[in-house]
This record gives C-alpha cells, sequence and structure tokens, in this order.
C-alpha cells in the first residue's frame, strides 16, 4: 500500500468560497519546500482544472526551482486531455509523457502497463537535467511499432512548472520528487470506452484484442499498481467526459411507433415516426425483462396499435430489399452503476451464432431518441472478459426483425418477445 510521508503537519480547516481560496499551502517535513493540503473531496474535472492551475501559480510563488507536477491515473482516464488544457491555458510550462520511457525490450506476455516496462533510468535522468537548468533529451515511442524512433529536445519552462504525465506518474520513484499531485479516475466503464476508441487510433488494434487486454493485464495492473498510488494524491479529479460524444461514423438509430403517413425520403420525414414514442429506456428494458414480474406493465393500449409489414411498405421507396432477422441482445451493467439509473449499458448481440459489442448512448428522449452507436465484431470468449472488470448480465432480450434496406437508410420493425412490444427504427449512417 502506497504511503504518503511528506506531510508534516496536521490539514488545517478548509475555507469555503472562491476556487482559489480553498487551495491552502503547507510546509514539507524536513524541508524548506512547500505543498498544497490534500482536498478530500473528489473534484470534476473542470474543477480540478482550476484548483490545479492555482495550485501551480502559488506553489510557483513559494518554491524556488522547478515545480514538478505529477498527473496519474488509469488508462483512458483522461490525463493527457487534462495536461493539454494545462497546457492551453498556461503554455509556458513543460509536459513530459512518461508513455515515451516506455522499453519494449522489458514487455512480457503483451503487458503494456507493467510498472517495470518504464525506463525510470531515462527520466529520472531527464528530470535532474531539467531542475540543473539544462535541456534534455526526452525519448520518442512509437505504439505502432512499440519501439523508441528518436528523441526530442525539452527546454527549462519559463513558468519553472513541468508535468510529468502517465499511469505511474505518482509511484514511489517519483513522488518524493513532486510538489504537486494528481490523479484523474473515470470509472471502468467510460475508461473502458475511451481506451477503445484511442488505442483503434493510436495503436491500430482490433477492438476485442484491446478489451481483453484491459481484462486481463491493465486492470489487473490498476488495481494493483495504479490504484493505490492515486491514494496519495493531493488533488483527486473524477472525469466524467462521456466518451460516447466521441464516436467517429456512428450509426444513428431513432426509435419509435409513431404513425406512417408519407414516404421515406428525407430526414425530417423520418422523425415523424418518432415524434410521439414512448419507449422505455435501457434501464427500464433491463429492470422489466422475462425474469421481472413487472414487464406486463409495459404493454399499453398504444403498443397494441403497431405498424404492419404492409403499411411500412406503402411509404418506403419502391427500390428497397427485404429480409428477416433473428437476434439475442445481452444486457451488461458497468460496474459500480445503479441499474435503475444507468443509461449506458454495453449490448452484446448474437445474430446466427456471431457477436457484436455495441456501445450506445441516449443523447435524447424528448420528442424522440437519438442513439449514436458504434459496433464491433468480437467472440463470445470476451463476455468473460467483461464479467471479470466487474460487468453484469441484467437481461437477455430476444428479437425479431422485418428489415428494409433503401439507398440512404435501413429501416427494421422489431418484436421483442419478452416485453411483449413492437419497435420501429429507423437507422442513419453517419452525420
Amino acid at each position: 500500500m502506497a504511503k504518503d510521508n511528506s506531510v508534516g503537519v496536521e490539514s488545517p480547516r478548509r475555507r469555503s468560497g472562491l476556487l482559489r481560496d480553498q487551495v491552502q499551502l503547507l510546509k514539507k517535513r524536513d524541508s524548506d519546500r512547500f505543498e498544497i493540503v490534500p482536498i478530500q473531496d473528489a473534484l470534476s474535472f473542470e474543477k480540478g482544472f482550476f484548483i490545479v492551475i492555482r495550485a501551480c501559480q502559488l506553489l510557483a510563488q513559494k518554491n524556488e526551482d522547478l515545480i514538478l507536477v505529477g498527473v496519474a491515473g488509469p488508462s483512458g482516464a483522461g490525463k493527457t486531455a487534462f495536461t493539454e488544457k494545462i497546457l492551453n491555458f498556461m503554455p509556458s510550462i513543460a509536459v513530459i509523457s512518461m508513455d515515451n520511457y516506455n522499453d519494449a525490450s522489458r514487455i512480457i506476455d503483451g503487458n503494456f502497463d507493467d510498472p517495470r516496462l518504464t525506463d525510470y533510468d531515462t527520466l529520472l535522468e531527464n528530470i535532474r537535467g531539467l531542475k540543473e537548468g539544462k535541456p534534455v533529451e526526452v525519448p520518442i515511442y512509437d505504439f505502432k511499432s512499440s519501439s523508441r524512433t528518436g528523441y526530442r529536445t525539452v527546454e527549462v519552462p519559463s513558468s519553472r512548472i513541468l508535468i510529468i504525465e502517465g499511469i505511474y506518474a505518482l509511484s514511489e520513484k517519483l513522488r518524493p520528487l513532486l510538489d504537486l499531485r494528481v490523479s484523474i479516475t473515470g470509472g471502468v466503464h467510460f475508461d473502458l470506452v475511451k481506451r477503445v476508441l484511442r488505442d483503434i487510433q493510436r495503436a491500430g488494434q482490433e477492438p476485442e484484442e484491446i478489451i481483453h487486454q484491459i481484462s486481463e493485464t491493465v486492470y489487473p495492473m490498476y488495481k494493483a499498481f495504479i490504484e493505490p498510488d492515486l491514494q496519495t494524491a493531493h488533488i483527486k479529479i473524477t472525469n466524467k467526459f462521456n466518451p460516447f460524444t466521441g464516436f467517429q461514423n456512428p450509426t444513428y438509430v431513432l426509435k419509435g411507433r409513431g404513425p406512417l403517413s408519407k414516404p421515406l425520403t428525407t430526414c425530417p420525414e423520418l422523425l415523424e415516426i418518432v415524434n410521439n414514442d414512448k419507449r422505455p429506456k435501457p434501464s427500464e428494458i433491463c429492470q422489466n425483462n422475462k425474469y421481472n414480474k413487472k414487464s406486463k406493465s409495459l404493454v399499453s393500449e398504444e403498443s397494441r396499435k403497431t405498424l404492419t409489414v404492409d403499411q411500412i411498405k406503402a411509404v418506403i421507396p419502391e427500390v428497397h430489399t427485404e429480409t428477416t432477422e433473428e437476434t439475442y441482445d445481452i444486457y451488461l451493467l458497468p460496474p459500480g452503476e445503479d441499474p435503475e439509473a444507468c443509461q449506458s449499458y454495453l449490448r452484446m448481440r448474437n445474430r446466427d451464432g456471431k457477436y457484436n459489442l455495441m456501445f450506445e448512448e441516449w443523447v435524447t428522449d424528448s420528442p424522440f431518441i437519438i442513439s449514436p452507436r458504434i459496433s464491433f465484431e468480437v467472440s463470445v470468449r470476451l463476455l468473460g472478459g467483461l464479467m471479470a472488470l466487474g460487468y453484469t448480465i441484467a437481461a437477455i432480450l430476444k428479437r425479431h426483425s422485418s428489415v428494409f434496406f433503401s439507398e440512404k437508410v435501413c429501416l427494421k420493425m422489431d418484436w421483442l418477445e419478452q416485453l411483449n412490444r413492437h419497435y420501429v427504427q429507423v437507422l442513419h449512417q453517419g452525420s
């Protein structure tokens, strides 16, 4: 268990009021340097940003020489976005990413989150050089080739503030050097989604490979080596940024049971289908599955007034393709989420023996639901990995669908057996 032995004075009562007044300094034990009084409550991303800025300003006023700031947290928590936000606000600081100190020769069994992977000798040498007022050569690491490809020169920042960012930025090898320690976490679910989307772009990995890596190495390494270090942070930030808003090329899904009266040729006409939708939210679907006696309560008079295939054919373009399909949707509740309030269930869909993992988020439910979604083909073995991360099966729903494809849209009429309800979906690719 990581211990913080740097504070030599009991924390005084924190003053309320303006953010700038919530940051207080105290002197380190056996040192002439100052650090801030640890803030016990977790802060939001934005509030944490302003508190860190204020802390850096105060430390620069009180301490001489280089001010070292460590920003740590699990993969995908938002450390890089946070340090870039600070850099944009204070362009005179310097930032070093610990990712660039990876030593590929130390990788064992594909574990890129092993603490032994970091080349601390080079990192500490670079820190010493900057503290002595000298420019240093910082390595450049390429994730696609898993190799060090060169070096870049980092000068001593004019602000005297250096941020070290990485999953092990608060490790015991760095903590004694740090004037300010910051942790950023975002919860297992959003961290998972963000890491998947990031590594697809950065490392060119397949989604299933990334998720297997997270469940088999990333999460265990976090619980064993990273999480204990984060408890020593002066400032703890919880990043609730929703990664679904950053989907690239999502499928946009509108769902409802409203009347069809016009040909489906333009987007405004499509919206008429869902204008009066009273579809239950994901949490209601999972609470009212076949294992719940309340499922009959979802069957309203309106739900019996369902559309027919002939009605759909009458309004879609004449040139279209028709097919039918049967799927099983496994709804997975993210770890630590309230099943009654969760809006971010993961879904694994089984169709003809093939599985797809679907990331989906409901953007709005009035007057209709816009549901950006991105889907990856995976193997059924992935379900075990997700459950090892703490996901639990909330519901398994059987779906019968009549599907109509035209050049611009796909229209699906779904029958959910356990809910005894019909739904109409209109799917459009892109923005």
